[in-house]
């Protein structure tokens, strides 16, 4: 079901076709998102990854437990801390807001499937969930950029750029 309500297919699949997706598919998927994480930690002592996603300016009806709900300009995920250092999200939320925008953490998204498993701090590999307003840069019915990309784009770079700095600073797993 999509977040507006609509089927995605004409029927139920069978446990069987749903099974071969997951082999096929979910699975290698998440080995080799779990190989890579592996491979930057190895090589550099950590990895900090942001998995961007972008959101509508109002949640669907089936797209959360907040149907209606106004979203923020962003929403910063770390499924309540625990995939991500903390100082990493407060510095991606302190930025965002030091540039004007509305941010919220963990609500209504926290992050899913690929911060769970990429996120593990413990481990040097860290997982954040950025979700970004549409309204910021884009039109929702026509689909098309408004003038807020430009200025999108440019905060963003600063945000990276700011990261970088703060993930160069942080201490390194390797001995």
């Amino acid at each position: 079901m999509l977040d507006t309500g609509e089927a995605i297919y004409d029927r139920k699949l069978s446990v069987e076709e749903v099974q071969a997706r997951i082999n096929r598919c979910y699975l290698p998927y998440y080995a080799q998102l779990q190989k890579l994480a592996d491979r930057a930690v190895a090589s550099h002592g950590s990895a900090w990854h942001i998995n961007c996603h972008s959101m509508p300016s109002h949640a669907a009806p089936y797209a959360t437990e907040f149907p209606g709900l106004e979203h923020p300009d962003f929403v910063v995920g770390d499924r309540d801390g625990t995939t991500c250092d903390k100082r990493f999200t407060d510095r991606v939320e302190g930025v965002l807001k030091e540039m004007g925008y509305d941010v919220w953490r963990n609500h209504p998204y926290k992050g899913v499937e690929i911060v769970r498993v990429v996120g593990q701090p413990q481990a040097g590999c860290h997982s954040l969930q950025l979700e970004v307003n549409r309204k910021l840069y884009m039109d929702e019915v026509g689909l098309t950029h408004t003038a807020g990309f430009a200025r999108l784009r440019h905060d963003l770079n600063l945000l990276l750029d700011e990261l970088l700095r703060f993930t160069r600073s942080m201490p390194s797993r390797v001995a």
